[in-house]
């Protein structure tokens, strides 16, 4: 925080794979920087004693049901997420503050505690028949198995998700504003978005 330009209540976790391990093991540690963090396709639930973390933060797993790793299955994301759930004091709006599931599209569902300690939540979400690949997504060597266009596109969720939890503070929130509409109008052609009258401020 010193020496670089960070906001300390903006620090979000995301990690696929062995990445999603790591999510689990730092948000288990008491010196985790994260304000929420997403483990997708890999999945330990963190119940050992040496779970310290009680600091309030949101939590997000992702699993598929056809998994061939084996590194993350629906019940394995469901424990986590209800450790978690308990560890910060959730209650969903199911019956008896349980949590409420819902379909995302036909081949995708979550499972959410919306309400925990410090405006936070806990969720889970599942994509069935995908394999060891991030739903909505396609795999850089070109071997994802072709998916029905329904898969929850578990990054993108996930950045919509957590936007929730920083609000109006949010980078570029409140664009385009009467600036940028007088500028787009000043000159023709219009400006592209390297000369956007935002990062003329920074310039």
């Amino acid at each position: 925080e010193e020496h670089t330009c960070v906001d300390s209540d903006k620090i979000f976790g995301m990690g696929w794979s062995l990445g999603g391990y790591v999510m689990n093991h730092m948000a288990c540690r008491d010196w985790s920087p994260f304000k929420a963090v997403a483990p997708m396709g890999f999945d330990t639930p963190m119940m050992e004693p040496g779970c310290s973390n009680s600091k309030p933060f949101s939590y997000a797993g992702f699993c598929s049901t056809s998994d061939e790793a084996r590194s993350c299955t629906p019940d394995r994301v469901v424990k986590s997420a209800e450790f978690w759930s308990k560890r910060l004091n959730c209650v969903g709006k199911g019956p008896g503050g349980g949590p409420v599931s819902y379909n995302r599209s036909a081949t995708s569902y979550c499972t959410e505690w919306s309400t925990c300690d410090d405006g936070n939540f806990v969720e889970y979400c599942i994509t069935v028949g995908i394999d060891h690949t991030p739903s909505g997504q396609q795999r850089p060597d070109s071997t994802t198995i072709l998916r029905p266009a329904s898969d929850l596109e578990w990054p993108e969720y996930i950045f919509q998700k957590f936007s929730l939890l920083v609000g109006e503070s949010i980078l570029h929130w409140g664009h385009p504003d009467q600036e940028d509409l007088l500028l787009k109008k000043s000159v023709f052609p219009p400006p592209k978005r390297h000369d956007h009258a935002y990062m003329r401020r920074f310039q």
